[in-house]
Formats: structure tokens, C-alpha cells, sequence
């Protein structure tokens, strides 16, 4: 990525586990694979995250009835990022709602 170029984190959730946990599967890698072929422009230089802790993730599922969580990813550019938060991205024939993703950090929002 070259300095100073416009790059967006975004996060989108409802990924099925599925098909995108478990040891070996490269299923984030794939889903990023996809994103990038399924959505024009979209260029991510970085690999897509999960936005919890897999390990948490996974003891959800095993929990409760749990069968998805939400990723974040980054995004190459000022209009394509826009465009995705206003019309959503496609992944694997499937089209998911988009927002801004925002690192926050515990009492981020309630400092004294």
C-alpha cells in the first residue's frame, strides 16, 4: 500500500460459520477472494478479521444456536468504501449490509 492512499475498515455482519470456521479452511482468505471478485473495484490490502476473538466466536456457536458473526475488512480508496456502506457487499451469491467500523477501546467513551 503506498503512503497516503485512502484506505476505509469496514464490518459487516451475519457470515455464516460454517463455511468460514475451523482449522485449515483459509475461509477468511476466501471471503476476501470472493469480496474482491463479486464487487467491482474493491481492492483490500489486508486480510479480512473477525471482528471477535475465534475462539470466543466458537464457543458461541457450540453454546448456543449461534451460527454467525461479523468480520471486518479493509478497503483501498475514498469512493468504494462509500459506495459499500450505501449499497453492500457480495459475498458467495450473498448480499450483506455494510457499516463503518470504529476501534474502540474499553472506557473510550466514558473517560473522567
Amino acid at each position: 500500500m503506498e503512503e497516503n492512499e485512502l484506505c476505509a475498515r469496514l464490518k459487516f455482519h451475519t457470515v455464516p460459520l460454517v463455511r468460514s470456521m475451523g482449522k485449515g479452511t483459509n475461509a477468511l482468505q476466501k471471503l476476501r477472494e470472493e469480496i474482491q471478485a463479486e464487487n467491482e473495484e474493491v481492492t483490500m490490502p489486508a486480510l479480512v478479521r473477525w471482528l471477535s476473538n475465534p475462539r470466543t466466536i466458537k464457543e458461541r456457536e457450540q453454546r448456543t444456536e449461534n451460527k454467525a458473526s461479523s468480520v471486518v475488512f479493509v478497503v483501498k480508496g475514498k469512493k468504494v468504501p462509500q459506495r459499500l456502506v450505501s449499497k453492500g457487499v457480495t459475498a458467495a451469491g450473498s448480499r450483506y449490509k455494510v457499516e463503518p467500523y470504529t476501534n474502540t477501546v474499553p472506557n473510550s467513551l466514558c473517560e473522567h
